[in-house]
């Protein structure tokens, strides 16, 4: 996923994925925080980051993505 990102974006992409995670999918990181590496984790957690990915691609554009809302 971050071979899509320039180096100097990866840290900020980090913070972002972290604080999306938190916002919308909480329960997939109560899972990974307990150990749950279940076949259900392991088809959700691509597709949480590549949503991600989608979300910081579009509102990087016009701000710093360590400093953007949650869409």
């Amino acid at each position: 996923y971050l071979d899509r990102l320039p180096l100097d974006q990866v840290r900020d992409f980090e913070a972002y994925l972290i604080r999306y995670l938190q916002a919308h999918h909480s329960t997939l990181l109560d899972r990974l925080d307990r150990g749950d590496w279940s076949r259900r984790v392991r088809r959700a957690l691509p597709q949480a980051i590549e949503d991600c990915m989608r979300a910081y691609t579009h509102s990087a554009q016009s701000a710093d993505a360590s400093e953007q809302e949650i869409d």
